[in-house]
């Protein structure tokens, strides 16, 4: 369990399908001066909520191949965001009694129910040493790229 405090900030830029070409060293613009390739994983998530109260708080907590995540919006908009997340549940749930009232433990999912369950296919890259650029598959066949 990592220790109350220890958070981390991810910046994202969600790109339609459509508008990504093949990655490739030249393909940047201006061009890559690095581009490694990460390999392909997957992950299983379960996504909770109760009756939308958390989404309208901009609140997503999941179970991500069984370990307790949260992410909290911290600015941006659908396409360009940024999020505050957490992987401490003890911390989960202290966010979620101090923003909505909830309080409860990850041993009765917070006092969430299930919104959706789904698993991603995600290839990863990192470009310039600097930023990693994934493209998500789910599947239900749903395509998300974010750098």
């Amino acid at each position: 369990m990592a220790p109350f405090g220890l958070l981390t900030l991810e910046v994202e830029r969600k790109f339609s399908r459509l508008a990504v070409q093949p990655l490739t060293l030249a393909g940047g613009h201006p061009p890559f001066r690095s581009l490694r390739y990460l390999g392909l994983r997957s992950m299983h998530d379960i996504y909770y909520d109760l009756d939308g109260l958390l989404s309208s708080k901009g609140i997503w907590v999941r179970k991500r191949d069984g370990d307790w995540e949260a992410k909290i919006k911290d600015g941006g908009n659908f396409q360009n965001s940024r999020f505050m997340e957490m992987r401490n549940p003890e911390e989960i749930s202290l966010h979620l009694r101090l923003s909505t009232g909830i309080s409860q433990t990850e041993l009765t999912n917070f006092g969430l129910r299930e919104l959706a369950s789904f698993t991603t296919f995600r290839q990863s890259w990192v470009a310039d040493d600097d930023f990693t650029i994934v493209q998500d598959t789910m599947d239900f066949d749903n395509h998300m790229n974010a750098l």
